[in-house]
């Protein structure tokens, strides 16, 4: 009776298994790369500024952070450089900014300390070393961006702007009147998703001779496929920034949005209005209804992508992102929905 039990157990477990694995295919192990993923937090380090001791503070910014700080100044800030006259100034006035509107206090009390995001940015970048050993590992830097940007890359080095993922309710986005289908994308859960995003594109860039729709869902049907190698177990909706409402919908009509697109001859559209409203960010996507998923020629992108990998197995994910023929992906996938 006890053998027959422990047979039964082992069936069981090796069907958990098994199933586990059916349910995430991209699913690897990771527990063998050691990486040093360093954060530093520029939206802390930065209020040691004051006008008084610009002459101390200004320049050891400047070595701790590089060249980065030199971009986050110029385009991220829009201050200009250390060099220039005027810099103490604008600095000075935009952490005055921060301080009066409550949004270095703010952001201080969403994120006091960061270990449950360097968990899973060291998670994420154990996975790129995984896909790309010979890769170096990006350093992170948290900042403040007065709500312009949320990610940003430059070099070996990528931005995160605290101040956009202080979550869905926030009365900051409430005040700058950001639509609500934006805001769900600015919650801290958002941050490892949208970092590794910006990292497949900074690595990545488009690049199209025809600049049709099916060159651009290709293009996010990899970003997207990047991101799902690079964060297995985060949830799916998060992944697509879909309600669980629109994550079923994609889904449910993904043969009849792909029938539509063929029987109206979109994918060598070149409009760039028509391609916006198929991938690009909206509540939906236009010319579906109005509880549609949004960019759900992305989605079509992804699953197109998805069924290449699994038609050619000798295919790895650095030969995917570097491959820029789309018509290519989409014959050898066979990919025909039902």
């Amino acid at each position: 009776m006890k053998r027959f039990l422990n047979k039964v157990l082992l069936s069981f477990l090796m069907l958990a298994t098994l199933q586990s694995c059916e349910e995430n295919p991209y699913k690897v192990d990771v527990s063998d790369i050691d990486i040093n993923l360093s954060v530093k937090r520029l939206d802390i380090d930065l209020f040691e500024f004051s006008i008084e001791k610009s002459a101390a503070v200004v320049p050891k910014l400047d070595s701790t952070y590089g060249m980065f700080f030199d971009i986050y100044n110029r385009k991220i800030l829009q201050i200009g450089g250390t060099n220039e006259a005027e810099y103490p100034l604008r600095l000075s006035d935009f952490l005055k900014y921060c301080t009066d509107n409550s949004i270095q206090d703010t952001v201080i009390a969403k994120f006091s300390n960061l270990k449950q995001l360097e968990s899973e940015l060291s998670s994420a970048m154990k996975h790129y070393k995984f896909y790309f050993p010979e890769k170096q590992t990006p350093e992170i830097i948290t900042c403040l961006s007065a709500f312009n940007e949320s990610v940003f890359t430059y070099e070996n080095q990528i931005g995160i702007a605290l101040d956009k993922f202080l979550g869905a309710d926030c009365v900051f986005y409430e005040r700058l009147v950001i639509e609500k289908y934006l805001r769900r994308s600015m919650t801290p859960e958002m941050i490892p998703v949208q970092t590794m995003q910006a990292l497949a594109k900074s690595q990545f860039p488009y690049e199209s001779t025809a600049d049709d729709l099916l060159d651009n869902m290709i293009y996010e049907g990899k970003i997207q496929y990047f991101m799902q190698c690079m964060l297995p177990e985060h949830n799916e909706k998060l992944k697509w920034r879909y309600t669980t409402e629109q994550m079923e919908w994609a889904k449910r009509n993904e043969s009849k949005v792909w029938n539509y697109m063929i029987e109206n001859k979109k994918l060598f559209e070149t409009d760039r209005i028509t391609i916006r409203q198929y991938v690009g960010e909206a509540p939906f996507t236009t010319p579906f209804t109005d509880v549609s998923a949004p960019r759900i020629a992305a989605y079509i992108g992804f699953r197109i992508v998805e069924k290449y990998m699994q038609e050619n197995t000798d295919v790895d994910l650095p030969g995917l992102m570097n491959e820029k023929d789309a018509k290519k992906i989409l014959s050898l996938s066979k990919y025909n929905p039902k």
